[in-house]
């Protein structure tokens, strides 16, 4: 327990305490003061708290939707959409993504990425393009061709190439 001398509150007398006794706090003003104090302090904690657990809700459900929406990539690839599954021609091991009406670009887990420029052509359309450049090659060459993206940001070409034949085209 503090003694009151120790808080200014006792008869210490001399000058000095009789100059500031008008300015001190009586034990039940300090007390008073003290406890506002501690329950500012208690509601400015509980306030971040609050702000910390609101952040931490929105990043789980953020966090949440980019699952939910991976394994629903994951699952028209691997299940539901086999037949629209269209295999990356560049590595031939990962299928392509098509994220959405954000994003104008077809893009692969091996870094492939294809800007359509705007033109939201969907994999379907990518799907049947890449079909005619093998059904073409094929007829006159037994070769794998080789594919690459060349062009500019927001105006790439996918080329189709092969050696053995000297076969060129521009699938999309």
């Amino acid at each position: 327990m503090v003694d009151e001398d120790e808080l200014g509150w006792g008869d210490g007398g001399g000058a000095e305490d009789d100059c500031d006794e008008e300015h001190l706090l009586s034990p039940d003003e300090y007390l008073e003061m003290m406890q506002y104090i501690e329950e500012a302090c208690k509601e400015e904690d509980f306030r971040a708290e609050a702000a910390v657990l609101e952040d931490y809700e929105l990043t789980r459900r953020l966090e949440e939707e980019e699952v939910e929406y991976a394994v629903a990539s994951l699952d028209d690839i691997n299940g539901n959409g086999q037949d629209d599954a269209v295999l990356c021609p560049v590595c031939k091991r990962d299928y392509l993504l098509h994220p959405g009406p954000p994003s104008a670009s077809i893009v692969c887990a091996c870094g492939f990425r294809l800007d359509t420029g705007g033109d939201r052509l969907g994999l379907e359309h990518f799907k049947q393009q890449l079909a005619d450049t093998y059904s073409e090659h094929s007829t006159a060459c037994s070769a794998e061709p080789s594919f690459v993206v060349e062009g500019a940001p927001g105006f790439d070409v996918l080329w189709s190439s092969c050696d053995g034949c000297g076969f060129a085209r521009v699938v999309l």
